[in-house]
């Protein structure tokens, strides 16, 4: 992989560096494709565990996937260099187990901030997602989220039902199997179990 760096500052030593304010990316293997993009983290790259840490410096911390037509705002996230992956966490994963505690529709009334998954597909329709973990490989460009509480359809909430939302190249979501849903998000009158579904955009 094609890795590249911009910062104004960097402290150097031996077998590591950092910085407080970091542009980085990552092309593919031949370098004539970009696929993770970021802006605005603090970093720290140590090649000897072959690591990179970065850290969000607050508003405008941005991580996109070109290839899929998606970006986030992961609160930090690291690069391991050996297993070209990226592993991405929102600060509030430690209170995932207070979150599942609650019922479907005391998570829709939930504030989730954050780290938001949003499609940038001039087809889809702004669909969005909250994550509190993800995963990336940079080898076949495939985004691994975790921890997935809903996804607004619509009129609709799916509830993916162990979390985990696929996306491929193109914005294209795996099909989600089993998945709990609530038709009339404002009464939440309606619900659905053992769905498999099949989500394209933000409206359907």
């Amino acid at each position: 992989m094609d890795a590249v760096f911009h910062s104004s500052a960097y402290w150097l030593k031996n077998q590591n560096f950092s910085s407080d304010t970091t542009s980085f990316r990552i092309n593919n293997i031949t370098g004539d494709k970009l696929v993770f993009s970021t802006e605005v983290y603090s970093s720290f790259v140590d090649f000897k565990t072959k690591i990179g840490r970065f850290r969000t410096n607050g508003q405008g911390s941005r991580v996109q996937f070109p290839v899929n037509q998606y970006e986030t705002f992961m609160d930090e996230f690291d690069w391991y260099m050996d297993e070209n992956k990226v592993r991405l966490r929102n600060n509030l994963a430690g209170s995932a187990g207070e979150l599942e505690k609650l019922s479907l529709r005391e998570l829709m009334d939930i504030d989730l901030k954050g780290s938001e998954f949003l499609s940038v597909h001039p087809g889809q329709d702004s669909l969005r997602f909250f994550a509190l973990n993800a995963e990336y490989s940079l080898e076949d460009n495939i985004i691994h989220a975790a921890d997935v509480k809903f996804i607004h359809v619509a009129d609709a909430a799916v509830f993916p039902l162990d979390g985990k939302v696929t996306i491929g190249p193109e914005a294209v979501m795996e099909k989600l199997s089993k998945a709990s849903m609530i038709i009339d998000t404002s009464n939440k009158y309606h619900y659905i179990y053992d769905a498999d579904v099949k989500i394209k955009s933000g409206k359907e």
